[in-house]
This record gives structure tokens, sequence and C-alpha cells, in this order.
């Protein structure tokens, strides 16, 4: 009988641990990543799937529309009115 163990980062991790150097990393979301989510990021590529703080982008690095932030990968503020 032939025992079929599939090896994979935990959630919150990305990595291909079957592939020699390629070890599970924690997923770059800039702080931004969702948390409750069984898969935040992708576990083959680290993309970050559902973004907050109002950010997108692979790594929850950019601002939304009519968002700003004073630092890159920051909490996104809603667009201060002149």
């Amino acid at each position: 009988m032939c025992h079929v163990v599939y090896f994979r980062c935990d959630s919150g991790y990305y990595g291909d641990p079957m592939t020699i150097d390629n070890y599970c990393r924690p997923c770059d979301c800039n702080g931004n990543m969702n948390t409750t989510l069984l898969e935040p990021c992708d576990r083959i590529t680290g993309e970050c799937f559902a973004c907050v703080g109002n950010t997108h982008g692979p790594h929850c690095e950019l601002c939304k529309e009519d968002f700003y932030s004073p630092i890159m990968g920051g909490d996104c503020k809603g667009q201060q009115l002149l």
C-alpha cells in the first residue's frame, strides 16, 4: 500500500518545502494581511489575497483609490480634502 503525503507551507507562509533551499517564509503583506482567512496568501507565490487597511496589490503595498499613506505599506487613510 502506498501512502502519499502532501507537504506545503502553513497558512500565512509561502514557498515549496519539497524543493531544495525553498523553505517556508512568512507572507509579506506589509502588516495588512487579513489573518482571519484560512488562506490569507498564496502558499507558493506569497501573493496576498485580502488586504486590510484600505490597501491592495500583491503585497498590500498600494493604497486603494482616494486613499493615501505617508509611508509605503502603511495603513491608508481617506484622502484629505483641500
